[in-house]
């Protein structure tokens, strides 16, 4: 198990784990479950009469989480073959006074149900600071391989749709690298037609020319996306908590294929960039999830 959360490799904020546990008087349970949560929200129940325990086990697990709302319950309850007592002097004290006043002997049920002749035997408490931490560490154990295999999976999942993006952004780099020269040389004509009917700088035409090109170039895009899909796939390697950055990188790749959509003129670009929006919204759900 991992000692501290920047050993950890990629994982999931969804996580369970449980572990019960007997002494000879009682049985602790523990059970342990997380949901994504933008911040860590840890929460306790069942440790009231250990303060000092749960302050403990609170420190242990935020020095192991850093995102997540987590539940952490604990369930101590007596063990059914030890928790009651049979007074034979009370029992005796009960059936000499029925007797006597009836003349008859009491049936058991009205004899068992006297006060003082079965009572709930105090056990006092056997659970110790020990026992718990043990059984806790148990249901850790669970809940953190849980979480670990769930960003496995995550992991293969961001993999999968980041190479289609970068696959996706592939061919639109080569189709508007294609269509470059026909727009430009579409653009020229237009030029030459404008220049022979109205009088213009041949110079100044050209600037402005260019200015336009560049309006609807979607070049300086492609190379931003190339970029944030590099430092996406830098940032899944690393140790620890990433799941921020990845969502932050995301809204940024998010922001450029929608300026691409924008300028875009030809179907074939803008229905490729239609799939990359989609996938980069199913990213974003998915990121969620990752710590």
């Amino acid at each position: 198990m991992y000692n501290n959360i920047e050993e950890a490799p990629m994982h999931s904020m969804t996580g369970f784990g449980s572990a019960e546990q007997m002494t000879t008087d009682t049985t602790l349970s523990v059970t342990i479950k997380s949901v994504n949560h933008k911040n860590r929200d840890i929460r306790m129940k069942g440790l009231g009469d250990f303060p000092a325990v749960e302050n403990n086990i609170k420190k242990t697990l935020e020095n192991r989480l850093i995102r997540g709302r987590v539940e952490v319950n604990f369930s101590i309850t007596r063990n059914a073959e030890t928790k009651l007592s049979f007074s034979e002097d009370s029992a005796t004290f009960f059936r000499e006074l029925y007797k006597g006043l009836t003349g008859e002997d009491p049936k058991a049920d009205w004899l068992l149900s006297r006060p003082g002749v079965v009572e709930a035997l105090d056990l006092g408490n056997d659970i110790t600071v020990e026992f718990i931490h043990e059984v806790f560490e148990s249901a850790l154990d669970e809940f953190l391989a849980m979480r670990k295999r769930e960003g496995d999976y995550l992991f293969e999942c961001l993999r999968e749709k980041i190479r289609y993006i970068e696959n996706e952004l592939n061919e639109i780099k080569q189709s508007t690298e294609e269509d470059k020269i026909a727009q430009q040389d579409a653009f020229r004509k237009r030029v030459e037609e404008f220049m022979n009917e109205f009088s213009m700088d041949p110079s100044r035409f050209a600037t402005e020319l260019a200015l336009l090109y560049e309006k609807i170039s979607i070049e300086e895009e492609i190379d931003r996306l190339f970029s944030h899909i590099a430092q996406f796939n830098v940032i899944m390697e690393r140790k620890g908590s990433v799941g921020r950055s990845l969502d932050f990188l995301l809204q940024e790749m998010f922001r450029e294929a929608n300026t691409m959509a924008n300028k875009s003129r030809t179907i074939d670009v803008l229905h490729r960039l239609v799939d990359v929006k989609t996938t980069i919204d199913d990213l974003r759900e998915q990121v969620a999830n990752v710590e």
